[in-house]
Parts: C-alpha cells; sequence; structure tokens
C-alpha cells in the first residue's frame, strides 16, 4: 500500500470527533438536513475549528469516505501488499463485504453525495492498484 504522511495527533482526533458528530447527525436529521452548526455543536468545537479541517460538509463526506477506505485497506491487506492473485481476491472480499455493510444505511446517503462518494472511492482504488502495478514493474506476474 502507499504510505501515508504522518498526521499530528490532535489534528486526528479533531477530525475523528467532527466525523462522528456527522455521522450521529445525518443519521438523526438526514444529510440535507444537517448544517455545519450541527455537526459542531455535537463535536464540542466551533465553525472555525471545522473550517480549518473541512470547506464544508460536503468535503467532510469526502474524508470520511477516503478515510473508512484506508481503515478498511489498512485492516485487510498486509502492509507491504504486492500485486498478485491471492491480494487481489483479499481486497475483492474486503470491498464487497465492506459495500454490503454500508449500503444497508444507504437511505442516510442523498443523490447530491453519492456521486461524490463514489469518486472518493475510485480515486482511492485507483491510487491503491497504481501503486502495486508500479511495483511489480518488470515481474512476471503469475495469475
Amino acid at each position: 500500500m502507499a504510505p501515508r504522511r504522518q498526521v499530528d495527533r490532535r489534528v486526528q482526533r479533531t477530525r475523528q470527533v467532527l466525523q462522528q458528530a456527522f455521522r450521529d447527525v445525518v443519521l438523526e436529521k438526514g444529510f440535507a438536513a444537517t448544517s455545519i452548526q450541527d455537526i459542531t455543536e455535537r463535536a464540542n468545537v466551533n465553525r472555525g475549528t471545522f473550517y480549518l479541517h473541512f470547506a464544508d460538509k460536503y468535503m467532510l463526506v469526502d474524508a470520511f469516505v477516503r478515510e473508512d477506505f484506508q481503515r478498511l485497506l489498512a485492516n485487510t491487506l498486509p502492509a507491504e501488499s504486492r500485486w498478485d492473485r491471492a491480494t487481489l481476491r483479499l481486497l475483492v472480499r474486503a470491498l464487497l463485504d465492506h459495500f454490503e455493510k454500508k449500503y444497508q444505511h444507504q437511505q442516510h446517503i442523498p443523490q447530491a453525495v453519492a456521486p461524490l462518494v463514489e469518486r472518493a472511492i475510485h480515486e482511492e482504488l485507483t491510487e491503491l492498484l497504481l501503486t502495486w502495478l508500479k511495483q511489480s514493474e518488470g515481474e512476471d506476474m503469475q495469475w
């Protein structure tokens, strides 16, 4: 997997708190009715803190999806994954299981946000596959 840069723990914690607050409020009110104020009140941070991390709630969704996807990969694939049949099979199974669980909550994802979620997942998968392909250049891949 591609290495990720290290993030300050305080920044990471603030992002986690904002994402959890976002998740909770969206489950209660729905995405369209959720405001930045709702999120910041639930997270017990001020609006300025929110805007230091995210431009708007759509960027929060994007970050949420990407970080969730990265956690899935980190928990599923070995740290030094190589492009081979076993890793690909593991990735596909993990993705199918993940999406099956996530889409049980599909009613909370409005049509306006679905393309953003799809794009974020597509970009993360593309990055992973390109990394694997670059690593395996010149290797004879056995399928």
